[in-house]
């Protein structure tokens, strides 16, 4: 595995305290014999990693607790086990908030949880160091910079759940609330049900750049589910792609 850019806080994984890499370097290796990587994510400047074996590695900027374990100070330029909670076979992260998901569909959260990122809304700490146990059954999680989305399938059926922040109307789910920290079904459209995937796109929050590609809500905030007809196989967010 390799990664490049601004080291600053170690998120490169090298080992080094170079500041900066411009051609990709491999990720130090944490075990002898060595690890196998399979699947990565990467925070606002912390990186974590999953192995063949279901255990979880982090590396980067140690504050918030993005790392999953105690060190709060520390910046880590090489890769050290995380406290994922459990065996895991999904890994998702953004910004200062990493998620994991067991082979059982279980989802655990560890770093900043200032707005309720982590979805567990019994605990209100702003930092967590550790893998929390969130919710079951989850299919798929996505996040943004201070908020997070999942998929839950209960006995067959699907539903779309948001949390976190949402001064920008970004969880869809019609509210003004600007935290909301207990995970929420976002109501589909009339007629509509929610998958993993469509070939219709809808989308919410802030058009203020026109993230949302529609001219008609340009420059305010969309906060429930407004279609947009082209087709798309894959979405991403951001300033979108």
């Amino acid at each position: 595995m390799f990664c490049w850019g601004s080291n600053q806080f170690g998120q490169v994984g090298s080992g080094s305290s170079q500041p900066t890499y411009t051609t990709p370097s491999p990720v130090a290796n944490p075990r002898d014999p060595a690890v196998v990587w399979v699947d990565m994510a990467l925070g606002e400047a912390n990186s974590c990693a999953l192995t063949d074996t279901n255990r979880v590695f982090c590396w980067g900027r140690a504050r918030d607790g993005t790392n999953g374990n105690d060190n709060l100070s520390n910046n880590m330029y090489s890769p050290d086990q995380a406290d994922a909670g459990d065996l895991v076979n999904q890994l998702y992260g953004h910004g200062n908030t990493m998620y994991a998901l067991t082979p059982s569909g279980g989802m655990y959260a560890w770093g900043l949880n200032d707005q309720g990122q982590s979805g567990n809304p019994s605990y209100l700490d702003a930092q967590l160091k550790g893998g929390l146990f969130v919710m079951s059954n989850i299919l798929m999680v996505v996040s943004g910079p201070s908020f997070a989305m999942a998929f839950q399938d209960n006995d067959g059926v699907v539903s779309l759940l948001s949390w976190g922040g949402n001064e920008r109307g970004q969880l869809g789910l019609g509210s003004a609330d600007a935290v909301v920290r207990q995970p929420t079904p976002i109501v589909p459209p009339a007629g509509f049900m929610w998958r993993t995937y469509s070939f219709g796109l809808y989308v919410w929050g802030n058009n203020s750049s026109g993230a949302l590609a529609s001219a008609d809500s340009m420059g305010g905030i969309v906060s429930t589910p407004m279609f947009n007809p082209l087709e798309f196989s894959s979405i991403a967010g951001g300033f979108s792609c």
